[in-house]
């Protein structure tokens, strides 16, 4: 008799383990699906707020043409980015960080 007792508490139990899983599970689901759509949200306000790249006005020389500058390093006049003048070459200094270790 106390061996169909223990069983009939340890489904019910398990039963209980299982239902606490699918809520907790559940909750994850929902809180994740929160959190998303409120950082998405907030991205597209700090976004609309950040001000635009503006390029500084043309300045005119002494010999009559005006010359613009870029509105940032890499952006030609037009605001699209262009190549770099020259590749990128490796260097013979070790590495400044390293990883592990004390």
């Amino acid at each position: 008799m106390t061996e169909r007792k223990s069983g009939t508490a340890r489904d019910a139990g398990l039963r209980r383990v299982r239902t606490v899983t699918k809520w907790i599970a559940g909750l994850a689901v929902g809180l994740t699906g929160f959190i998303t759509v409120w950082e998405v949200q907030s991205a597209h306000h700090v976004g609309a707020t950040t001000p635009a790249v503006t390029r500084p006005p043309s300045t005119a020389s002494g010999s009559g043409s005006s010359a613009t500058q870029p509105a940032a390093p890499g952006l030609g006049s037009s605001g699209v980015l262009q190549a770099p003048d020259a590749a990128p070459s490796p260097t013979e200094r070790p590495p400044a960080a390293t990883s592990g270790g004390t």
